[in-house]
């Protein structure tokens, strides 16, 4: 059973992933991290930066959906169109959304500095939906940019210059989606301009010499990588550990 915050009951832990989650001995779960929410805006005069944003549903039967952020500048210029970078959001897997605030901000900041279409999706979260969930709503969510739907996209982006992009987590994501479009058998063939990830959260079973000097910086990190490791039976449902072909970059893989 899952809980959030200050909902769940006090009882014996039995795994604390602050400040993500919180595994207690009874099999309930508690989500540490807490979201503030804001509103989306259509109204670029009265918005923050000069960036309208709005809501919309990509999936309703998986319930991904996304926030659109789109400077004020495109309505203003008719023979200008806008790169697009679709954006997946940090938080370990398990935490935050493109709808809380520091997400919301950051996806301001880039569509006002980098003058682009920004698509902040909102994906399934774990361990109630276990990767590859995430990755399944990242793939719909770059399939329905790419098909430019919704009017916003249609009348003020350029779909030659789409550019995938996250942090942490969000940037394995990325990186997944980028390697999925890339390949036809896959039903890809969306032409990918660029993809920016922000230290991206993969995994292996051994520690590179970079990770092991990180983790002896104790100001260095919020967790240190010994718990990072306890993430994935969270993230996966504990199928297959940290050698896990869904985790892992192909060439840090065990040798089996």
């Amino acid at each position: 059973m899952m809980h959030t915050g200050k909902n769940a009951v006090v009882g014996d832990v039995a795994i604390d992933l602050h400040p993500f989650i919180r595994k207690y001995n009874d099999g309930r779960i508690e989500r540490i991290l807490r979201s503030s929410f804001v509103p989306p805006s259509e109204d670029p005069i009265g918005g923050a930066r000069g960036v309208a944003t709005k809501d919309v549903v990509i999936d309703e039967r998986n319930g991904v959906s996304a926030r659109l952020f789109l400077p004020s500048g495109a309505a203003t210029d008719a023979h200008r169109r806008l790169p697009i970078v679709v954006y997946f959001h940090g938080g370990a897997f398990c935490t935050e959304s493109a709808f809380c605030r520091t997400y919301h901000r950051y996806a301001t900041s880039l569509a006002s500095r980098a003058g682009a279409l920004v698509v902040s999706v909102e994906y399934r979260l774990a361990p109630e939906h276990p990767v590859p969930a995430a990755h399944d709503d990242a793939w719909a969510a770059l399939q329905w940019a790419a098909s430019l739907s919704d009017p916003w996209l249609a009348n003020y982006a350029c779909p030659d210059r789409m550019f995938i992009a996250g942090d942490s987590a969000g940037g394995h994501i990325a990186y997944r989606t980028a390697v999925r479009a890339s390949r036809e058998s896959d039903g890809g063939g969306i032409d990918i301009e660029g993809l920016i990830i922000i230290q991206p959260y993969f995994w292996g079973p051994h520690m590179l010499p970079s990770e092991m000097a990180w983790d002896d910086d104790s100001d260095s990190t919020v967790m240190k990588l010994d718990k990072l490791a306890k993430f994935w039976p969270f993230v996966t449902s504990g199928q297959a550990g940290n050698d896990d072909p869904l985790m892992t970059l192909p060439s840090t893989r065990s040798r089996r």
